[in-house]
């Protein structure tokens, strides 16, 4: 019996914070669980399966991916991502994958010419607007303390620069 690889991202109703993750991924998964994930209202699992076919492996996770959810509170309110790998696509895909560039709360803080403290700043509101379900401005963490390069240096080059409200476009005085 092949060993499947299940990989289930859905948006729940609210965000499910961190530290409640793991254990939920216990319930869902078990033994099978290899990786959880909590993101803003996003969960994502990793689990295996020798369930011998695909298609029922799939079936059977994401029922107890949704009753598990449910039994602790949440909603699945859409579907990102649901798939069954072998082991030839998880090994070929692990063999292929690049990581893309990344800054450290450091390096970040040289592109926008601020203190890291600051970006630790942004980083706890953009954390606050999150659970309260609202948009920031301010570039989600891949992990905590590192970002994509291309999400701070698109902050850096977008991001408000005085304080109060922002200059009127077109200029001139009426």
């Amino acid at each position: 019996m092949e060993p499947w690889s299940i990989n289930l991202i859905a948006t729940v109703d609210r965000p499910v914070p961190r530290e409640q993750a793991f254990a939920l991924g216990r319930q869902i998964a078990g033994e099978q669980l290899l990786a959880i994930g909590a993101h803003e209202a996003d969960v994502s699992i990793t689990m295996t399966s020798t369930t011998p076919d695909p298609i029922d492996a799939l079936a059977e996770a994401r029922r107890a991916f949704v009753e598990q959810l449910a039994a602790s509170g949440y909603s699945v309110t859409a579907w990102d991502a649901a798939e069954v790998l072998s082991y030839a696509e998880v090994e070929r895909r692990l063999s292929t994958a690049a990581t893309p560039p990344m800054v450290s709360a450091g390096e970040f803080a040289e592109l926008c010419g601020v203190t890291v403290k600051w970006i630790y700043k942004l980083e706890k509101e953009r954390q606050a607007a999150a659970a309260d379900g609202q948009a920031h401005p301010f570039p989600t963490p891949v992990v905590p303390g590192y970002w994509l390069k291309s999400a701070a240096e698109h902050f850096a080059r977008s991001r408000k620069r005085k304080p109060g409200p922002a200059p009127r476009q077109g200029g001139g005085a009426r």
